[in-house]
């Protein structure tokens, strides 16, 4: 491979470089000059970039003849499945080249260089072929494009940096919008902008997107509801789309908490370019508002507003400006109301220029005159300056603290409004609170209340078991204490064996023994595991999620998708040695068994793991589909199942032609599903298997872990990505020779 270097992004795009060319950068990133032949690919592609779990696409450009484009992805999706989710859009979009590089690992001892370096701009290296690429040949399109780069604005961008000071403070605030879904009850929208559950609106987040006719002042919102806007490819600014239907829900909901008199709380966000002051954080709590009016307003299209005021108009609102004076409110001024000729319903006057029926039923809808030019309507004082007492009951704006609810209960991901600095925080630890403002250390220890296995497979949920696409069973038994085992073998797009999951089923016998599964899954839940939540997407960025799951590696370093931290097995509690000595005996006796059974097998020899990932669930709790096919990882998986039932799921991945055709989702049907129960060992053998299929596992029940061991190939590690630092933590200590393992 030959090596050019660039120093910045035009060079790349001016450069002649194949069609099939990865750029690296030393960061964590993907940089791709991709090729295709019809211009409205550009905006699939920049759909694509925006989907897949990414941050921010960077800068694009245009070529003449052939349309390229080159993206600097930052970070490159963290699972196998978002990978595999962006390599199944570029394939459909016609893309002929995508990539994606790691960031390297730095030792602790690597910090002082790393930080050092980072001081100085690298330059962009990009590795060629030296062997030549036949170019894809794609009809020329003659159509007008822009060759000047386009640059996109990143989404966490505070658009009130230039307003003036607040009156006040927020009283709650965050900076990733998870952490504000997990600590407000009446806001978790992880997505949409109003938060509705049986048909009713608790909360509404006003942020990017703001509409023409949207409103602010210290009492009073009116903005759009009901989603449908699109951004401007080139400007960014945000305008609807296809317009809101007459009869959306949004608007039934709205009216409903009205009705009802249902407080509605209202953050504000930094996107939001009608912000009167600005604003320190991502997200911020403005007060609890009721519903006045929502009516079907026409701008361009048709859409769906809401007007709510402040409950509390006592107190002097905090995103006043500390400029103004306080605004003055006058208790006798109501907006003029008129029935409508046509259809004999009342409607409100809400703008200056006049009535008209604001009904979206009645021909006469909005109907204010030959040639009205609806962009010049301007809000009515009195519509603004009406005051509509709320005589219902105001829930807290700051929801109580989970203090006393035990660490493996139905809300074990709540999180919390920190009681010092009111930073919404979610659950990371699975021991303990902490909030998530660098600048505050409250931290608060969780409850822990011990589990008996009865009461953790408390489920009454049916697990449908399926087999299909091929997929054989042989059942077979490993000795008295364990006859009833199911050896799953699977094929490839051939039919061809290669590989196989097999599950070993516990007994009650096997589970009561002193140091069986009943005593592993007490002491895990008494024992210093650490366990924690790591970012899957956007990490560090106000879109930041983490793992639905907490989790902790032990042995050696094992990048699972959402990367963890490591602890060596010689710094592990004892039962982490424990479970590794069942799961090495189970994945050994497995691979003897089938290697010995089936025909003409490809199965790779056992090898002793070195890697164990204790992962904990909480109710509603899962991991989605995967796969392990990490390159640096054995062909063996081996994991222990401790506490609730779960149901284990395989499908084929998209690309394979194997299942059923497509869904609408892009993927394909189940063809392997069974129960995991406590005490049962399932072992998956063969890299195949990782390349071919993708599983996730479904707890039904308050607790659960899943002790997962792997043989980690440490060839496969550079030496400056940590290889030492893995083969120390996978050290076994001599301490673990006291818990050998036979079945029993």
């Amino acid at each position: 491979m030959d090596t050019q270097y660039f120093s910045d992004m035009s060079e790349v795009l001016n450069s002649d470089l194949p069609s099939k060319s990865f750029l690296r950068t030393p960061e964590r990133s993907l940089m791709v000059k991709l090729k295709f032949g019809e211009p409205n690919k550009l905006k699939l592609a920049y759909i694509l970039a925006t989907q897949c779990d990414s941050r921010n696409l960077v800068e694009h450009s245009l070529g003449d003849a052939e349309h390229e484009i080159a993206l600097l992805v930052t970070p490159p999706p963290e699972s196998s499945e978002s990978r595999q989710s962006l390599k199944r859009g570029a394939e459909g979009f016609g893309l002929l080249d995508y990539g994606f590089t790691k960031k390297r690992i730095v030792a602790d001892d690597d910090d002082e260089q790393a930080d050092n370096k980072a001081d100085t701009a690298p330059a962009i290296k990009v590795n060629v072929p030296k062997a030549k690429f036949s170019k894809t040949k794609v009809p020329k399109v003659k159509v007008k494009v822009k060759s000047k780069a386009i640059k996109i604005a990143p989404a966490d961008r505070n658009l009130t940096l230039d307003k003036p000071e607040p009156f006040g403070q927020p009283p709650i605030w965050s900076d990733k919008r998870q952490a504000l879904c997990e600590a407000l009850p009446y806001y978790r929208a992880y997505q949409a902008g109003a938060y509705s559950t049986n048909n009713i609106v608790y909360g509404l987040l006003c942020d990017k997107g703001v509409y023409a006719r949207d409103h602010i002042d210290d009492h009073v919102v009116i903005c759009s509801v009901g989603g449908g806007k699109k951004a401007d490819d080139e400007t960014g600014e945000m305008s609807l789309g296809g317009g809101h239907k007459v009869d959306h829900n949004i608007a039934t909901y709205f009216r409903r908490s009205m009705d009802g008199q249902q407080a509605v709380a209202i953050i504000i966000g930094q996107g939001n370019t009608n912000c009167p002051v600005k604003l320190d954080h991502c997200y911020n709590v403005m007060d609890m508002f009721h519903v006045t009016d929502v009516w079907y307003d026409r701008y361009e299209k048709k859409c769906w507003m809401v007007r709510l005021e402040k409950i509390d108009l006592d107190v002097r609102s905090w995103w006043s400006p500390k400029s103004q004076p306080t605004a003055q409110q006058d208790p006798t001024i109501r907006a003029v109301v008129q029935t409508c000729d046509t259809c004999n319903q009342p409607s409100k006057q809400i703008y200056s220029q006049g009535w008209t029926c604001t009904n979206p039923h009645c021909k006469d809808h909005f109907n204010f005159g030959i040639g009205f030019d609806h962009k010049t309507l301007e809000y009515s004082q009195a519509f603004l300056q009406e005051r509509h007492p709320f005589q219902a009951t105001v829930p807290n704006l700051v929801p109580a603290l989970p203090w006393n609810l035990p660490a493996q209960s139905a809300v074990i991901k709540k999180g919390m409004v920190c009681p010092v600095c009111r930073c919404c925080s979610r659950r990371l630890h699975w021991n303990f609170w902490q909030c998530e403002n660098p600048e505050c250390d409250f931290k608060q220890d969780a409850v822990q209340q011990i589990l008996t296995v009865s009461a953790a497979s408390t489920s009454v949920k049916t697990i449908s078991e399926v087999m299909a696409g091929g997929i054989i069973s042989v059942q077979f038994s490993l000795g008295a204490h364990r006859p009833r085992n199911t050896l799953y073998l699977i094929p490839d797009e051939a039919r061809k064996t290669v590989g196989f999951v097999a599950v070993l089923k516990s007994s009650s016998a096997v589970n009561a023994r002193a140091g069986g599964p009943d005593d592993l899954f007490a002491q895990l839940q008494m024992a210093e595991i650490q366990m924690k939540r790591n970012p899957a997407r956007q990490r560090g960025a106000p879109g930041e999620t983490v793992t639905s799951h907490f989790g902790r590696n032990y042995g050696a370093t094992y990048k699972f998708g959402v990367p963890q931290e490591s602890t060596s097995f010689s710094d592990a509690p004892d039962v982490m040695l424990e479970i590794l000595a069942r799961t090495s005996w189970a994945s050994q006796q497995a691979i003897a068994y089938a290697t010995q059974t089936v025909d003409e097998n490809d199965f790779k020899a056992w090898t002793p793991p070195n890697e164990l990932l204790c992962l904990g669930y909480g109710t509603n709790c899962k991991i989605g589909y995967h796969d392990d096919g990490e390159k640096t990882l054995g062909p063996t998986v081996t994991s222990l199942s401790l506490g609730c039932p779960a149901s284990m799921s395989f499908r084929p991945k998209a690309k394979t032609s194997m299942g059923s055709s497509k869904n609408q989702t892009g993927t394909k049907p189940d063809c392997l599903k069974f129960t995991l129960e406590h005490g049962d060992i399932m072992v998956m053998h063969g890299p195949k298997i990782q390349q071919l299929y993708e599983h996730s596992v479904t707890p039904f029940g308050p607790l659960r872990f899943a002790l997962t061991s792997r043989t980690i190939l440490f060839d496969m590690i550079g030496v400056n990505d940590g290889r030492d630092i893995a083969i120390k933590n996978g050290q076994i200590p001599r301490r673990a020779e006291r818990f050998q393992y036979d079945g029993q």
